[in-house]
């Protein structure tokens, strides 16, 4: 199409739509762009752009995309899960909910629309709430296992064991013979249950499955921090954070991996990179806590552990970390 007709914006934007489905993030910036500049008012070429900027971790140029389509196009449910997802990604929880709200209301169908409000309200530990939405994404696409996924996560946050792996082994009969997403949340369930071995067994799966997935990398690398394997835990971050630049996620993961080598400095740089991103959970503030007591300077330490009790901790990870600042404290 762009062969036949160079300056056709449409065309531009869904090549850039598929460089995205194909985590070519860089190439679809580019075709994005091009087609913004030809149609300036093509709503499809800022959110191809947002979506992309989002895998990069450029998360104030994305929104800027995602408001510039709203602007364009007040009801757009996939501008408004996106710019929700950046809200999520960067801490604004509220403001993540009510535009995914906005967007199931002008697409109740829209499947990004039910699963990220589903994901977003567990994570503000509302599970009820969450089982709901994730109960529309389901009703929305049947065939879509990512709403089990989901729902496993949330069984996991309320301490159910039994649920949670029923959930997965749900969506993984609908993923059939894409065993990545799979292996991955059954990593992350076992993970969250401490059962430390089988989880990192499923997470070496997800990623030899899987070697794009920056999530499957970053979850293996913090089961490996606890087990010991610190060379081989780098290797999981420095992919995670090559694949997914800024990843507020697996920088606080990396700045655990600094803590096990005892190497503060590293440790308050990377946790501080992913503090200024998103600094909603308490876990966060926890890890940095450990990285100031790490270097001697207990009262910044004890600060961020009592700043963590303001933070949310809705997963069993956050709700630990509680513990351990609690525990340092006294």
């Amino acid at each position: 199409a762009i062969a036949a007709n160079p300056s056709s914006a449409r065309a531009w934007a869904a090549r850039g739509l598929t460089h995205n489905t194909a985590r070519a993030a860089d190439r679809a910036i580019e075709d994005c762009t091009r087609a913004a500049g030809l149609d300036p008012e093509l709503v499809m070429a800022h959110v191809c752009r947002g979506l992309a900027r989002s895998t990069k971790g450029l998360w104030a140029e994305a929104r800027d995309d995602f408001d510039r389509a709203l602007a364009l196009e007040p009801r757009s449910a996939t501008a408004l899960a996106g710019r929700g997802w950046i809200s999520f990604s960067t801490g604004r929880l509220d403001d993540a909910v009510a535009d995914y709200r906005r967007a199931v209301a002008a697409d109740p169908v829209s499947q990004d629309g039910w699963r990220l409000l589903g994901e977003t309200l567990a994570a503000q530990g509302k599970n009820g709430e969450a089982m709901a939405a994730l109960d529309q994404a389901q009703r929305v696409n049947p065939a879509d296992p990512w709403p089990h996924y989901l729902r496993a996560l949330v069984a996991s946050n309320g301490g159910d064991r039994a649920a949670a792996l029923a959930s997965v082994e749900q969506g993984a009969r609908l993923a059939g013979a894409k065993p990545t997403d799979t292996a991955l949340v059954r990593g992350i369930v076992l993970w969250l249950f401490e059962d430390v071995a089988a989880s990192a067994s499923a997470l070496e799966r997800a990623v030899t499955a899987g070697p794009d997935n920056a999530q499957a990398h970053e979850a293996l690398g913090r089961v490996l921090v606890r087990q010991g394997r610190l060379d081989r835990a780098r290797e999981a971050f420095e992919t995670a954070l090559r694949l997914q630049p800024g990843s507020w996620t697996a920088l606080r993961g990396r700045a655990l991996l600094a803590i096990a080598r005892r190497d503060a400095a590293s440790a308050l740089s990377d946790i501080g990179q992913s503090l200024a991103v998103n600094g909603a959970f308490a876990e966060s503030w926890v890890v940095r806590g450990q990285s100031y007591e790490l270097q001697g300077r207990t009262d910044l330490a004890v600060a961020d552990y009592r700043h963590a009790a303001t933070r949310l901790a809705t997963d069993p990870d956050g709700r630990r970390a509680l513990d351990l600042a609690a525990a340092r404290i006294a």
